[in-house]
């Protein structure tokens, strides 16, 4: 079957639409005929993002969420999440998506500027591209699709390991009692 992505950071300015990877990832999709897109949308330039789907014709490969949805039930149906970024100051360091990937033991995919890129590579839980760049994207999600089995068993080790509701609890307790 196809191989499904996640999304989940949105671009908040007609720019970021570069600049975030969004432009990117849908010329990609369309170049990859068993590639799909699931995409978090918080409603920002929603139908600037619907007319370049219609655009690439790629209604049928990629699913906008604009409403509040479960993103456990989301990520049980994707292979990956994907956040994207030119510069590191247009996300956040360890972005929420990606965590909530780990957690749910899916592999990563990250732009080398974001912070987490490090934590990615070390972890050997995804794969690391350079920025927003179409090729090493393709290279990426390339790479993923190949060693799928061997990441997705790291994302579930490093996930319970470092960002499971229990380890976020016992963090806490330890953070109070110092």
């Amino acid at each position: 079957g196809p191989f499904v992505l996640l999304a989940g950071s949105a671009p908040w300015t007609r720019e970021q639409f570069c600049t975030k990877g969004v432009e990117s990832l849908l010329q990609v999709v369309q170049r990859t005929p068993r590639l799909r897109l699931v995409l978090l949308w918080r409603g920002w330039l929603l139908e600037e993002l619907r007319r370049r789907i219609t655009d690439l014709g790629l209604s049928d490969r990629v699913e906008v969420l604009t409403e509040h949805v479960d993103v456990n039930e989301v990520l049980a149906g994707v292979h990956a999440a994907v956040v994207l970024a030119s510069e590191q100051r247009l996300v956040k360091a360890y972005p929420h998506s990606l965590l909530e990937a780990l957690a749910a033991g899916r592999p990563v995919l990250v732009s080398d500027c974001i912070a987490m890129a490090d934590y990615v590579r070390e972890a050997q839980c995804g794969e690391v591209v350079t920025g927003t760049d179409g090729r090493s994207l393709e290279d990426g999600i390339r790479r993923l699709r190949g060693r799928y089995a061997s990441l997705q068993a790291q994302a579930r080790r490093v996930g319970r390991r470092d960002f499971s509701q229990e380890r976020l609890v016992a963090a806490y307790g330890q953070l109070y009692e110092s």
